[in-house]
């Protein structure tokens, strides 16, 4: 597949950057720091110490969630829990992509108005949940659900707007390891990612390749 049809070149089999919302990234690194810079690529670090600055979120009702208009770009603010606001441990790069998918595979809710990088989530996202990926012709591509409130708890939201799939790029070792999230509200679009990963404790940051690169999202469990 070498083009998509809105004509943006693709690398290879992958999505980059979102294809159909605002046009195609190029191939980007990840630093070891938290700053954001002007659009462009980094060089790939090697770790570092901190995922950059904590979220700001907005004081959430009983839900642990902050509603609102959706307006033109969506949700409007997502959970509030405690975990949002402990202090980012030590980077850990994937090296691979099936380490890669061991990190996050799992549930996660998503702190503040990090929301607004999940273009077109609904408004009362407050996490996402990614499950194991399966072989999708030459890569493994995961589904992936927005999670809501629900009485019980967190549970997935119900309707095609809940349901995505993703992937992780490149996938060919011989290229590097994996530094872009891609996820796919449709097979024609995407949503495209930078990421760093901290295990203890065990949260995400990823930075827009889509929307600006001001554009953050912090991830901590939801379990």
């Amino acid at each position: 597949m070498n083009g998509n049809k809105i004509g943006c070149p693709i690398h290879g089999w992958l999505l980059g950057a979102s294809l159909a919302v605002v046009g195609c990234s190029g191939h980007i690194g990840i630093g070891a720091d938290g700053s954001s810079g002007s659009a462009g690529a980094t060089t790939a670090g090697s770790g570092g110490n901190g995922l950059g600055p904590l979220p700001t979120p907005e004081p959430g009702g009983s839900g642990g969630a902050v509603s609102g208009s959706s307006g033109s770009g969506g949700a409007v603010s997502g959970s509030d829990s405690p975990a949002c606001f402990a202090t980012a441990g030590t980077v850990t790069p994937a090296s691979t992509v099936e380490e890669f998918y061991e990190a996050i595979v799992g549930r996660w809710l998503i702190c503040g108005d990090g929301v607004a990088l999940f273009v077109g989530a609904p408004v009362d996202t407050i996490g996402v949940e990614y499950e194991a990926p399966t072989t999708a012709g030459a890569i493994l591509r995961g589904n992936m659900y927005y999670l809501i409130n629900g009485p019980d708890g967190v549970v997935r939201g119900e309707g095609f707007d809940y349901q995505l799939t993703y992937d992780v790029g490149p996938q060919d070792p011989t290229e590097g390891p994996p530094l872009q999230l891609n996820m796919h509200p449709t097979p024609t679009s995407g949503i495209g990612s930078a990421f760093k990963y901290s295990p203890s404790p065990r949260q995400w940051q990823l930075t827009s390749l889509s929307v600006s690169p001001e554009t953050r999202a912090r991830l901590v469990p939801a379990d």
